[in-house]
């Protein structure tokens, strides 16, 4: 729409309090803060699978394991006439090295993953 432009600062310790409304719900919301998807969902799955120190084939494994590929959180598929690009954000590289630190064995993952093929 159109409308006045607005900066806003969020702040933990000071101003009014906030409330979150998915983007589903912009009924409920006084402004709208849009968001550029080429920014949020960056990495390509080489990409990822580097950050995570992985090969591809395990980081994909580790991504089927954790549901990543599922969540729209973590992947984007970007559609440019028939070409299609899947690309992951921050979320995705966060929940396969948290998962990675609090010890799921790659290895159980990546055999399980094979034998499901």
């Amino acid at each position: 729409g159109e409308g006045v432009t607005l900066k806003v600062h969020f702040s933990k310790k000071e101003g009014a309090p906030v409330r979150y409304v998915s983007g589903d719900d912009l009924e409920e919301a006084a402004a709208v803060r849009e968001v550029d998807i080429r920014k949020k969902f960056h990495m390509r799955a080489g990409n990822l699978a580097k950050a995570v120190k992985l090969t591809e084939p395990k980081s994909k494994a580790l991504r089927w394991h954790l549901g990543i590929d599922e969540d729209p959180d973590c992947l984007h598929v970007f559609e440019f006439g028939k070409s299609s690009f899947a690309c992951f954000s921050d979320n995705a590289k966060n929940k396969m090295k948290q998962a990675l630190a609090d010890g799921l064995d790659v290895n159980a993952v990546w055999r399980d993953y094979k034998a499901r093929e």
